[in-house]
């Protein structure tokens, strides 16, 4: 078996600079902070999440497709705030968000959320 750590490789600082771990979306929009395209894995959006070339993952399509869907309706339905708690992140066969000083409560990330047709 081969494993490829995708986690890793999306929060690599030679590609995407020191605040690599840190959740920046903004970076996308900034003109010069992503590394030259030629440089960067050809996978959807510049990222390897769904693997590239002959062996991408088949459902990449679905999947975004689905998350729209769901994310669409939840941003129509509700109003989602920070709590203000500190986040850390483990890594398992997944990321796991859990909060800063709590780990042994396990996997969580605190939000409120409010439901806009009340």
């Amino acid at each position: 078996h081969i494993n490829v750590p995708t986690i890793a490789i999306n929060r690599n600082q030679t590609v995407w600079g020191p605040d690599a771990e840190v959740f920046r979306p903004e970076r996308w929009l900034e003109p010069g902070a992503l590394p030259a395209p030629t440089s960067l894995t050809q996978g959807w959006s510049g990222i390897f999440t769904f693997i590239e070339g002959p062996r991408i993952c088949i459902g990449y399509r679905l999947a975004l497709f689905e998350y729209k869907v769901i994310m669409s309706a939840l941003l129509k339905n509700f109003e989602f705030k920070d709590t203000g708690a500190k986040l850390a992140t483990q890594f398992s066969s997944t990321l796991q968000p859990f909060v800063e000083g709590r780990k042994q409560d396990g996997v969580q990330i605190p939000l409120i959320v409010k439901d806009l047709h009340q």
